[in-house]
């Protein structure tokens, strides 16, 4: 088993202000050194804490990134993980640094920006695309996104009320989830709940709905801090379509967004900003402890279960896993200390060392096919050692039905006498002749009271008198007829087909006369039968000079009178479910306004309170706590109304499209027949196409509102301009308002 390095990777925070006299990068040799002057801090007018311990230093990592771009920061820390995770291997890329140092915009990026996506979003492209390359093979992927926060664990795509927030504040919380270790060490969260996802727009409609739900707030140095640890995770399974060893391929990959590292002197935070502070510290304290053991070699305990972020990451951290550490560093001379801290911490980091293997697992449908292969050779071993032993004709599979019928007509013979003994092979043939011998006993008793039954019932039987034979073949015609068929039925033995009257018709015929078989296929659209070429000259009918929007106005009056009416019927219902539509969406968002309405009452009033120093809630904050519970459960039901809704209105739209097809094909058809277009006279035959144009925009009676013209427009120009990123957009826009207008905040 081979041991790897976790990698690290510092990237720097792009800055007007970055500090190259003290911070300095050299991306070809790869280190950082710190050249610190014996600068002194004028705020506190006292000599800077690093002055006191050491003024330089220096320090080399695995690669450093330095004002790079996004798409460089996958290429160059996650694209080999991201490989290694299709292959079969575990993988850990988490982003630690001090807060305000883009963590979170190296993960996840901005949400509304597909150009500066993060690398959550580019892993989950990746993934999908490379496994459209192995089409031998049949991948299972599912996701998950918890969050760590305040030392309680929460599941980021179900929902999370804000009852469960308070408690998570409080001391008597229960968590409802458990991380767990099974017994060949892998770790599991209980309680977690992984999603199957068929398509990269699935996987990041779950990564932005989980972005919703994230605990975020706002202090001295970052206007949109995380206040949690939170993980994205990626299970797939892959399976060989061709082999039939049945071997399944299992592996995770961890994308972790650690929380910032932060000084209270430096955001001044208060009230609970300062409780998650507090955790967050203690958290990466506890974590820097992890790695400081696994770095020593002469350590026989690690302590994982110190904090349950250090428990998750049991398998990332010295486990088998290709981990990767990203580092943020925020290169401003007033962010000195912090940079120096995560750059010490990095480098502890690389001396932690991981096993990572492949990990293969037989699948238990191979294994019963393997043991079932493994029985059947044996059974012929078996077989060959009777017929060494003279057993002639032993058979070691259950009994079928032919075999069972035939043992019963020898038991049968063996009782009634005609054979002397019954031929003893096997244990298998033993009990099989126990157990007919109980079939037939059983027969023989449940017969035995069927006669007493009859008998005693063959008395009263006779007493009745049968009605006459012809009288109940009259009922029995009676019912087998009805009254509106045509024809009488004969008096007669047997089944008669009946005698039509002379003035019988049946009623679904038309007035028209009739026509030959062969020409009545075409009697609906109006063609001229074979045996009208008889007829003189003078008494043919003629086609009919028409322009095609005349004939077609015609066509809807008549022959395509129920088409249309089909068409028109379901273009108001279109028409009527766009309405509700807007209606429940409008309703939709009101709900979600009055939530945030009611959310803002409750951070105003808790900041007032912590003002105060009182952190008791009061029955005002109890009441709104209860109105935006129901509030969401109104929003949840009116969100589901309007996604039935829609499905509705896609599956109307289908239909509509069909019928406009069908409609404008018969009148083709019925206008070739019977019409002559005066201007195709004059002019040169047109397309087929073209010459529809007319037909196809008057049948097109649905108008697009203007909502749905911008989101066409939309659609096409991202079609056109860059195709590869719809589905990112597409699950964006699912995903809902933008991640301030829905996050929860303090």
């Amino acid at each position: 088993m081979v041991h790897t390095p976790v990698q690290v990777c510092v990237r720097t925070r792009p800055t007007a202000f970055f500090a190259q006299d003290v911070i300095v990068l050299d991306e070809s040799k790869k280190t950082i050194d710190i050249k610190n002057k014996g600068r002194i801090n004028a705020k506190q007018n006292s000599v800077n804490y690093l002055e006191t311990k050491r003024e330089d230093y220096s320090f080399k990592f695995d690669k450093t990134l330095h004002n790079v771009s996004q798409d460089t920061v996958f290429n160059e820390c996650a694209a080999e993980i991201t490989q290694a995770f299709l292959e079969g291997y575990n993988g850990t890329v988490m982003a630690y640094g001090q807060t305000g140092s883009g963590k979170t915009y190296t993960m996840i990026g901005a949400p509304n920006n597909y150009k500066n996506r993060g690398l959550i979003p580019r892993v989950i492209q990746q993934v999908f695309a490379d496994m459209s390359n192995y089409p031998e093979k049949s991948f299972t992927l599912r996701v998950s996104y918890m969050e760590i926060y305040n030392e309680q664990l929460f599941d980021l795509l179900s929902d999370i009320s804000d009852a469960q927030l308070e408690k998570a504040n409080s001391d008597t919380y229960e968590d409802n989830m458990v991380i767990m270790e099974d017994n060949k060490g892998n770790i599991m969260v209980r309680g977690l709940k992984c999603h199957i996802v068929n398509s990269e727009e699935e996987a990041l409609s779950m990564l932005f709905e989980g972005e919703t739900n994230r605990a975020i707030c706002e202090h001295q140095l970052n206007k949109a801090s995380t206040r949690s640890h939170c993980i994205f995770t990626l299970y797939l399974e892959a399976r060989s379509r061709v082999e039939s060893e049945g071997q399944v391929v299992l592996s995770k990959l961890n994308l972790v967004d650690l929380a910032g590292s932060e000084r209270v002197s430096k955001t001044h935070s208060s009230g609970i900003v300062l409780t998650e502070a507090k955790y967050i510290n203690k958290s990466l304290s506890f974590l820097e402890q992890v790695v400081i053991a696994l770095g020593n070699p002469s350590r026989e305990h690690i302590p994982y279960r110190q904090s349950k972020l250090t428990y998750f990451l049991k398998d990332s951290l010295g486990g088998n896993c290709k981990t990767l550490m990203i580092a943020n560093i925020w290169g401003e001379e007033q962010h000195l200390e912090e940079t120096v801290s995560t750059l010490k911490f990095a480098t502890r980091m690389m001396r932690v060392s991981n096993e990572a293997t492949i990990n293969v697992h037989m699948n238990p449908d191979a294994l019963i096919k393997k043991y079932e292969k493994e029985i059947k050779e044996l059974k012929q071993e078996l077989s060959m050692h009777d017929q060494l032993r003279g057993i002639n004709q032993a058979n070691y599979d259950p009994y079928t039905e032919e075999q069972k019928i035939e043992l019963r007509r020898e038991i049968r013979s063996y009782v009634n006498g005609e054979i002397e003994e019954l031929e003893i092979k096997n244990i298998r043939r033993i009990k099989e002749i126990f157990n007919q011998f109980k079939l037939m006993l059983k027969e023989a008793s449940s017969m035995s009271e069927q006669e007493s039954i009859i008998n005693t019932s063959t008395a009263r039987e006779k007493q009745q008198s049968a009605p006459p034979s012809n009288f109940a073949g009259k009922i029995h015609e009676e019912k087998m007829y009805d009254e509106n068929g045509v024809g009488e039925v004969e008096n007669k033995s047997g089944f008669g087909v009946g005698e039509a009257k002379p003035n019988a018709e049946f009623q679904k015929r038309t007035k028209k006369a009739a026509v030959p078989v062969s020409a009545r296929d075409n009697e609906r659209s109006m063609n001229v039968s074979t045996s009208q070429n008889s007829l003189p000259e003078t008494d043919r009918p003629k086609k009919i000079k028409m322009s095609r929007n005349d004939a077609f106005e015609e066509y809807k009056r008549t022959e395509g009178k129920a088409l249309h009416e089909n068409i028109k019927e379901n273009s108001q219902t279109l028409k009527d479910k766009k309405s509700l539509f807007r209606i429940v969406t409008q309703r939709l968002n009101d709900t979600k306004a009055e939530i945030d309405d009611f959310k803002a009452k409750i951070e105003k009033k808790q900041i007032e309170n912590a003002h105060l120093g009182d952190d008791i809630v009061d029955e005002e904050e109890l009441r709104w706590f209860q109105i935006i519970k129901e509030k969401k459960e109104v929003y949840k039901q009116v969100f589901e109304d309007r996604k039935m809704l829609k499905s509705e209105m896609d599956y109307i739209e289908k239909a509509l499209e069909n019928l406009r097809q069908t409609l404008i094909a018969n009148f083709q058809s019925f206008y070739d027949d019977n019409y002559q277009d005066p201007a195709e006279e004059q002019k040169p035959p047109l397309s087929s196409r073209s010459s529809r144009k007319g037909v196809e925009e008057e049948a097109k009676e649905d108008v697009l509102d203007e909502g749905e013209k911008f989101e066409k427009l939309w659609y096409n120009k991202l079609q056109q301009e860059d195709p590869e990123s719809l589905n990112y957009y597409m699950a964006y826009k699912k995903a809902g308002k933008a991640k301030k207008a829905t996050n929860r905040k303090f």
